[in-house]
């Protein structure tokens, strides 16, 4: 092999390894959703909390919240959180005792040339809501 073919392979390796760590950099970071209270009636109720995760993944973050229906999940209300991390729905969550989700979106972290430098993670929480007593 001649010595230009070495280097240009050395060269090509280079750009793979380098490629391949700056892939390998993205940091992730877990997104916990916290269901904090209800009140209302089962026609009209605000359900709220809070999501606990990396300060740079607080808000705004797109959630939702769906009552299980016999068809299925039938979403009530979405809304996005502060910039605190704190959410809060409104709409029909009954007749009670009912299932509800409540998810929160995968959102990319982009720096100023709109790479990708962090993953704030998706998160699912169902529960049983019974009527306040």
């Amino acid at each position: 092999m001649s010595r230009k073919a070495i280097l240009a392979l050395a060269l090509i390796a280079t750009l793979t390894i380098g490629v391949g760590s700056a892939s390998g950099a993205v940091k992730k970071y877990p997104t916990k959703i916290l269901v904090a209270d209800f009140t209302g009636t089962a026609n009209d109720g605000i359900l709220d909390g809070a999501l606990q995760t990396n300060s740079k993944c607080l808000g705004p973050r797109l959630l939702q919240v769906s009552r299980m229906t016999a068809s299925g999940f039938k979403v009530v209300d979405q809304d996005f959180s502060s910039a605190n991390g704190a959410w809060a729905f409104r709409g029909q969550f009954g007749p009670f005792p009912s299932t509800l989700k409540v998810q929160v979106a995968k959102v990319k972290l982009r720096n100023r040339r709109g790479e990708i430098v962090g993953v704030c993670k998706p998160d699912t929480v169902r529960f049983t809501l019974s009527p306040v007593t």
